[in-house]
C-alpha cells in the first residue's frame, strides 16, 4: 500500500479551465523552461478563484498550462487581454488560448514516491494528453482503473461546444495519444485542503 496525499478538487456546475500555448525561445532547452515554471509559481500563491494549474511542456514546441477556475470570473479576471499582449510580446508570438467548460473531473491520490511536495505545489514529471472528442461513462470508468492514470477530465470549448478530454497520467508509455505535454510542476493553492489519503 503506498501512503499518499489526495488533493481535493473542489469542482462545481460554474467551474471552467483555460489551456494556454505559447512559443517556446529557440534558445530555452527543457531544463532552462522547468527552471523558469519552478521559479513562477508564487505568481498563484492565492490567486482568486484558480483551483489548480498545471504548468505544461508540450511535444510541438510550446509551454503554458492547463487552469481550472471556480468560475469564468475569476479565469477572466486574470487572463485579461492585456495579459495576452504582455505574453506576445515577450515571445514573439500571440499565444494560443482556448476557453472550456469542465463538464466532468476524476483525481486519484498522487503518490509520494518520486515527487516533491512544496507548500503549494508539487514537483514531479507527469504527462498530459489533451486530445478532440468525448468519453462514454464505460470508457471513463475503465480508465480509472487503468495502471499510470491519475486524472481524468471532460472539457467543451465555450466558443464552438467541441468536447475534449484530457487524462494526466505517471508514465508517457501508459497511453496511445496524439498530443502529450510534459507536466514539471502542478499549482495548488495555499487556500485548498490536502488530507492523507491511501492509493492502493
Amino acid at each position: 500500500m503506498l501512503k499518499a496525499k489526495q488533493i481535493h478538487f473542489e469542482a462545481s456546475a460554474e467551474s471552467c479551465a483555460l489551456w494556454v500555448k505559447s512559443k517556446t525561445p529557440w534558445y530555452a532547452p527543457r531544463f532552462l523552461i522547468r527552471n523558469k515554471i519552478r521559479a513562477a509559481t508564487a505568481e498563484y500563491r492565492g490567486l482568486p478563484g484558480l483551483l489548480m494549474k498545471y504548468f505544461t511542456i508540450n511535444d510541438d514546441g510550446t509551454f503554458g498550462g492547463l487552469y481550472f477556475w471556480k468560475d469564468a470570473g475569476s479565469r477572466d479576471a486574470f487572463y485579461t487581454q492585456e495579459r495576452v499582449a504582455e505574453i506576445t510580446r515577450k515571445r514573439g508570438a500571440e499565444p494560443k488560448v482556448t476557453r472550456l467548460r469542465l463538464r466532468q473531473t476524476w483525481i486519484r491520490a498522487y503518490p509520494v514516491q518520486g515527487y516533491e511536495e512544496h507548500q503549494d505545489f508539487w514537483q514531479g514529471r507527469w504527462q498530459l494528453s489533451f486530445n478532440e472528442g468525448t468519453l462514454n461513462q464505460s470508457t471513463y470508468a475503465r480508465l480509472q482503473k487503468l495502471a499510470g492514470v491519475v486524472g481524468i477530465f471532460t472539457l467543451e470549448e465555450e466558443r464552438n461546444g467541441k468536447a475534449f478530454h484530457a487524462f494526466l497520467f505517471d508514465d508517457k508509455a501508459q497511453l496511445e495519444e496524439p498530443i502529450h505535454s510534459e507536466v514539471p510542476v502542478i499549482i495548488v493553492p495555499m487556500n485548498d485542503k490536502k488530507t492523507d489519503a491511501d492509493s492502493r
